[in-house]
């Protein structure tokens, strides 16, 4: 059985390469020297509080709401996000930020279909690729696209690289039957003893 058809034909498969991908998770996380050793918060929580506080003065705030949306998705709740988008999305229908933050939580959810219609209407809008770029990625591994998932995370990665990048790239490198252009990406972690 080819691996379009597996990644297509079974939705535990699916469920596996969002998991195992940590960009599509919790997003980028926070630099280590960024945060304090007494902040034991996951990332996005401090961003999440400061947008519900502005949505709670205005309900209709828009760039709190899409802010509310990108702090849930750091924090690894794309479903959280999408609802904080929509209400974004009824107040201001042509925001390209708005439609390439929906996007990147169908990806992490599993609908390649709606993230990809997603990100071609952001782009339409004039959001630049490269912010989405990783999410798109992840979306093209969801139905096999590997060329197309490659092409995204090297376009990613050009514009901020990331240890987690780099472990998505690899999977999907992997999944693409590349082994060998796999490990090359892994090596330089494995050297430094990296966990993930």
């Amino acid at each position: 059985m080819s691996v379009r058809r597996l990644i297509r034909g079974r939705p535990l498969f699916r469920t596996l390469l969002v998991s195992l991908c940590p960009l599509a998770l919790a997003g980028l996380p926070a630099p280590a020297s960024a945060q304090s050793p007494l902040d034991n918060e996951s990332p996005g929580a401090a961003e999440l509080r400061s947008a519900m506080v502005r949505v709670a003065r205005n309900p209709q705030d828009g760039e709190a709401l899409l802010d509310a949306g990108n702090a849930a998705l750091r924090m690894g709740d794309a479903s959280a996000a999408e609802d904080f988008l929509r209400r974004a999305e009824r107040l201001s229908p042509a925001n390209g930020r708005v439609k390439a933050a929906r996007g990147a939580a169908a990806a992490r959810r599993g609908d390649a279909a709606q993230a990809l219609a997603l990100f071609a209407e952001a782009e339409r809008l004039g959001v630049p690729t490269r912010s989405f770029a990783a999410d798109r990625a992840l979306a093209y591994d969801l139905i096999g696209q590997f060329g197309r998932a490659d092409a995204e995370y090297r376009l990613a990665r050009g514009a901020a690289d990331s240890e987690a990048l780099v472990v998505s790239h690899a999977i999907s490198q992997a999944l693409a039957g590349r082994k060998a252009e796999a490990d090359t990406l892994l090596d330089p972690l494995l050297r430094r003893n990296n966990p993930g």
